[in-house]
């Protein structure tokens, strides 16, 4: 089982001004592909004794997987720039960088919290005046995410979710062990030691034919730790390893053209396409899941982003509500396991101010 490749949601904030911060936050919109929840809007709806326990918010279509705001969301950024011209090259071929205006080249892990802005860049930036046409950004492609949940059934009632040890209960949340990839392979052990963490099983045998409880990585009961909300370490932050592009374990796609991430199904997001690359450390293409530690996404914009004398403030928006992928399994018994939860990489909107 694996999440949808679509994106999460933050806020980038830069301000043509004597003091230039680069802020980031989190802000949340319901999406195509939120999970149906309860009046209060509290609580995801669940059905017990079929394959597809979710259903779609303002459908009846049953899935087994649907897609939330997290709690917190940590992203490590190598760089963002602006582009004047196409930097995306299809296929497996690198991607040319030489008409984009760097804003951020140092490395920075910021962690995404709704309604809470964080200081991405020190310091002050120029950027040329021009209409660029693209985006680009390069990101760790290890995820973390840090969420709870709350799950009733469609007449009321409590769940129980079954999790990683435990009774189960109505509540599941994230834990550090919860390490998987977004294809759901594990690989091998050169692949633990390139990537500098061991992924586990999040929901299948390791024949990946059927269900297999003892896979779930979430952890359920009848209340969240107390000390969930207030934890800074690791001990409740997911990873969920970007992987690839493919979905065949021994034939690994470094890259996604445009139109294969569809933006507009997936987050309602109209006149953006999106186009990435799997890259190595050093940021040249990665021919193998091992070697793959970096991702190159492309964002091409029918509208130009106008940089102009009178430009003074500068916005990139992306969208929060697709951030987590919940997935649940559910096995002969028709007991609901939680699977994992999935960290996707993010589409980003781009908005300009002008002032006196």
């Amino acid at each position: 089982m694996k999440n949808r490749f679509f994106t999460p949601l933050f806020l980038i904030t830069f301000l043509f001004s004597s003091l230039i911060l680069f802020l980031v936050s989190s802000e949340a919109f319901d999406g195509p592909r939120s999970c149906k929840k309860d009046a209060a809007l509290e609580a995801i709806i669940v059905t017990t004794g079929v394959a597809n326990p979710f259903i779609l918010k303002g459908t009846t279509t049953a899935i087994d997987q649907c897609a939330e705001e997290p709690d917190e969301y940590k992203v490590k950024f190598f760089s963002v720039a602006l582009c004047l011209t196409e930097p995306y090259n299809a296929g497996d071929n690198a991607p040319d960088f030489s008409s984009c205006t760097t804003i951020l080249d140092t490395t920075k892990e910021v962690n995404l919290k709704p309604g809470v802005d964080v200081n991405l860049l020190d310091g002050e930036i120029n950027l040329p005046l021009g209409s660029y046409t693209h985006l680009a950004i390069i990101i760790d492609n290890h995820l973390k995410i840090k969420h709870k949940q709350k799950y009733v059934l469609a007449n009321g009632n409590a769940a129980t979710i079954k999790g990683n040890g435990g009774a189960g209960g109505t509540f599941c949340w994230t834990v550090a062990a919860g390490i998987t990839t977004y294809t759901g392979f594990i690989y091998d052990g050169a692949y633990a030691t390139a990537q500098g963490i061991t992924p586990v099983l999040s929901g299948t045998s390791a024949a990946a034919t059927e269900e297999d409880p003892a896979a779930a990585r979430l952890v359920c009961g009848s209340a969240v730790p107390s000390g969930f909300d207030a934890s800074t370490d690791a001990t409740y932050f997911a990873t969920e390893i970007i992987d690839q592009f493919g979905e065949e374990e021994d034939d690994f796609v470094g890259f996604a053209d445009y139109g294969s991430i569809t933006v507009e199904a997936d987050t309602g997001i109209t006149d953006i396409e999106i186009a990435a690359n799997m890259l190595t450390t050093t940021n040249t293409l990665a021919t193998t899941v091992g070697e793959s530690r970096r991702i190159s996404q492309i964002y091409k914009y029918d509208t130009p982003i106008i940089i102009a004398e009178n430009t003074n403030s500068f916005k990139l928006k992306v969208t929060t509500y697709a951030s987590v992928s919940i997935d649940m399994s559910v096995d002969d018994s028709v007991v609901i396991w939680g699977a994992k939860v999935g960290g996707d990489p993010f589409i980003i909107e781009v908005e300009t101010g002008t002032g006196e």
